[in-house]
C-alpha cells in the first residue's frame, strides 16, 4: 500500500480562493461582534478604591469602554471621544460611597463601587 503525500500544487487555486474568502469573513465577523463578545469596561484612575481624602470636592477620573451611558451615584455623566472621563463630586465627613455604572448599547450593565473616607 502506497502512501499518498499531500501536494499543495494538487488543491485547486478556486479552492484556496474560497477558503481564504471564509476566514477572513469569519475574522471579520469575530472582529465586528468583539463589543458584544466583551461588553461594558470601566476603569478607575482617582482616587483609588478605600483611600482617606481629605479635598473636597473629589475629582474622579477614569476610563470606560464599549458604553452607551455611564452614571455617577444616578447622574448621567459623559465621556470624550476616547471614552475618558472626570467628574467633581462633594463628599460627607466620614464614610462615602461612590456607584459608577455604565450600560453598553446591548443593555449589559457593570458597575464599580468606591468607598471612600473624607477627613
Amino acid at each position: 500500500m502506497k502512501k499518498r503525500v499531500f501536494k499543495l500544487n494538487e488543491i485547486p487555486p478556486r479552492r484556496i480562493v474560497v477558503v481564504i474568502f471564509f476566514l477572513l469573513l469569519i475574522g471579520y465577523g469575530l472582529f465586528q461582534t468583539k463589543n458584544l463578545i466583551l461588553g461594558p469596561n470601566i476603569a478607575i484612575a482617582s482616587p483609588l478604591n478605600g483611600a482617606a481624602v481629605g479635598l473636597n470636592p473629589v475629582e474622579v477620573k477614569g476610563q470606560a469602554d464599549r458604553i452607551a451611558f455611564i452614571s455617577l451615584n444616578g447622574e448621567q455623566i459623559f465621556t470624550d471621544k476616547d471614552g475618558n472621563f472626570s467628574q467633581k463630586l462633594l463628599l460627607t465627613h466620614g464614610y462615602n460611597i461612590i456607584r459608577l455604572e455604565a450600560q453598553d448599547k446591548f443593555g449589559r450593565t457593570i458597575e464599580k463601587v468606591l468607598n471612600l473616607v473624607y477627613e
